[in-house]
């Protein structure tokens, strides 16, 4: 805890911190809806989503997104090995760039240094991740930004029943990015007992308490869930089908919604067409070319 004197920080340090919060952001998403309406700063944010929806995917362009703009970035998978990480970014820069393998590997050699991904065949821990945190900021002397997919891989050191270590888990997060003053990005699943509906607060219960302690939560979602074809639907075996149906696609139309901005307003529902093939994430709204490429396995 700080206590501060208000005219102390007014004449010491109002101004440096002035200067910190609105300074250029190079922390851009790469989507227009959210760089538009909110400027990232340090602090949590927690993005769940279904099961395929494309969570991993959405995270990477993210975490190559702000590499690509000067951002060094670690990011914690604990369940995809370092390939299919790689190969999906390759595979969405092929198409965003709408050019070969080749030039693809060149383009994301001119910014992968400042990009550093964390993978285990084994159980990872809070700890190993706080101390991975720490060894990261020592040995490059900079405040990544730090992903983490997912909330619910994590595990604790001691035996706690598995309401619990989550809670401890969250709390810890929290700890992290307010101790190194960090932007963390945290994943999460939902609650299956709200697949069916619109994504809100009660979709997370399987997160602890990290949806109310996070300072920003976004969730990641079909289209079709707020749809009247869906909504008007009656049978719960029809919606189950229209889901599954819509997983199927290769172009599946989603939408990431703001349900939390310690920060500002909330921010408008970004339209998203996701190219699963392509393990492309594109605005609905924005100029970005349509892909003309097919997947390639790299």
């Amino acid at each position: 805890m700080n206590l501060v004197n208000k005219l102390e920080y007014l004449e010491k340090q109002f101004d440096a911190d002035k200067a910190f919060y609105t300074a250029k952001n190079t922390m851009k998403t790469g989507f227009k809806t959210i760089d538009s309406n909110m400027n990232l700063r340090r602090g949590v944010y927690l993005i769940g989503g279904l099961p395929s929806i494309g969570k991993t995917s959405f995270a990477l362009q993210l975490a190559d997104n702000f590499a690509k703009n000067g951002n060094q970035v670690l990011f914690f998978s604990l369940e995809q090995p370092e390939y299919d990480l790689t190969a999906k970014s390759l595979n969405r820069i092929k198409a965003e760039r709408d050019t070969d393998a080749r030039n693809a590997m060149l383009a994301y050699k001119k910014y992968a240094g400042n990009l550093a991904t964390v993978t285990s065949e084994s159980f990872v821990t809070i700890e190993d991740i706080e101390s991975t945190i720490d060894q990261y900021i020592k040995e490059h002397n900079a405040k990544p930004i730090v992903m983490i997919d997912y909330l619910q891989l994590i595990r604790t050191t001691d035996n706690m029943v598995k309401k619990d270590s989550v809670s401890y888990i969250s709390n810890k997060l929290v700890g992290i990015s307010k101790s190194h003053k960090l932007t963390l990005f945290v994943l999460s699943a939902l609650n299956r007992a709200n697949y069916l509906s619109p994504i809100d607060f009660e979709s997370f219960k399987e997160s602890g308490s990290l949806e109310y302690d996070a300072d920003v939560v976004f969730g990641l979602q079909y289209q079709l869930i707020e749809s009247d074809s869906f909504m008007n639907c009656a049978s719960v075996d029809k919606k189950r089908k229209m889901l599954s149906d819509e997983k199927e696609k290769d172009l599946r139309k989603v939408e990431l919604v703001c349900l939390k901005n310690r920060f500002g307003k909330i921010i408008p529902k970004c339209k998203i067409d996701y190219h699963t093939s392509l393990d492309w994430f594109v605005e609905e709204k924005s100029d970005d070319v349509k892909p003309k490429r097919k997947a390639t396995c790299f």
